[in-house]
């Protein structure tokens, strides 16, 4: 559980767009990706540059071994829906122009690495800032990923994520990244609010495909939260709501017990459901579940079952072989 805000605050409410219908409340997790680090510009001597050239060549290399593991992850906790992204980061990163243009920047300026891996990307997201088309121009969150993980590279650090979230946590951040988004385990999430973001955005894709209420464009909403929190994602309003009154609180359980009835009515009948072809042949629908998040909602979809467990998630989630009372205690909550 995340530890209650003591002070007591004014009421803040936000709207932003619904990318992920539904209705939350919790204590609110930031989660900060650094998605934008600081980068300064170091000038080298010429006898510098052939030991820079190198250190960025490596930095490519460490963040695509890094990439392919982040993909095989995706693949066993999110699924293939969820993993293609990875190979354009990859391919990125493969990119012989991106790389040129950086070792160009290195020799004709003598600048650090790091400088020059910024001033290449800024000039191309400022490319995609001018794209009209809405899904292509949100592709540069997918750029300022990739580019982290080399910055990262670079610096010899691993990009930090939250991986264990507590059960009553909405999070808030300025912008949920593909690889992060990799890292969390969502089983008890109950909702998202971020800074930024589209229904095209990864968080959005995420949010959907696990029924998690989300709410993106509240711009600088992640300054103003902090973690502990009470806070309220109406999903169905597209507002989110933090620092709730009494009066507010009060509002939405009321109104949140009757959801929940009939989201529990409708687990039950589509349990009971037969599902027929147009002939009358009876089908058994069984499911294939990847995430502990996804148990409930096979119900919702009149499943009699779940005809494949990827228990890969258990290894992926923990970073380790998990014991034996752990997977007892996975497939126990399966059965149950």
């Amino acid at each position: 559980m995340i530890k209650r805000a003591i002070q007591s605050k004014p009421e803040v409410r936000r709207h932003g767009v619904v990318v992920s219908e539904g209705f939350a409340t919790g204590r609110v997790l930031r989660l900060h990706t650094d998605a934008r680090q600081q980068v300064y510009r170091i000038t080298l001597g010429e006898a510098d540059l052939g030991q820079e050239l190198r250190r960025f060549r490596a930095a490519l290399r460490l963040a695509r071994r890094q990439l392919r593991a982040i993909k095989k992850r995706a693949e066993r906790a999110l699924g293939a829906d969820h993993a293609y992204i990875f190979d354009a980061h990859i391919l990125m990163l493969q990119d012989r122009k991106f790389r040129e243009d950086v070792e160009s920047h290195i020799r004709r300026d003598h600048s650090n690495a790091e400088w020059a891996v910024k001033v290449v990307t800024d000039q191309l997201l400022a490319v995609y800032a001018e794209i009209k088309d809405d899904y292509l121009r949100a592709r540069s969150s997918d750029i300022e990923d990739v580019i982290r993980r080399v910055l990262f590279a670079l610096n010899g650090e691993q990009p930090h994520n939250s991986r264990l979230l507590p059960e009553d946590a909405i999070i808030v951040t300025e912008e949920l990244m593909p690889s992060a988004a990799v890292e969390l385990n969502f089983s008890g999430v109950r909702g998202i609010a971020s800074d930024a973001g589209g229904w095209t955005s990864h968080a959005a894709i995420i949010a959907r495909g696990l029924g998690i209420p989300a709410i993106v464009g509240l711009r600088d909403f992640y300054r103003n939260a902090r973690t502990g929190d009470d806070i309220v994602v109406d999903a169905r309003q597209g507002m989110v709501i933090l620092h709730p009154t009494t009066n507010t609180s009060e509002i939405y359980r009321a109104h949140a017990a009757p959801l929940h009835q009939a989201s529990a009515n409708g687990s039950a009948s589509g349990r009971q459901e037969t599902l027929r072809t147009a002939d009358g042949a009876e089908i058994m629908l069984r499911a294939n579940v990847e995430l502990p998040a996804e148990y409930q909602g096979v119900r919702n979809y009149a499943a009699r079952g779940i005809g494949l467990f990827r228990s890969e998630f258990l290894l992926t989630q923990r970073g380790r072989i998990p014991s034996e009372d752990e997977q007892c205690a996975a497939y126990r909550e399966v059965g149950e």
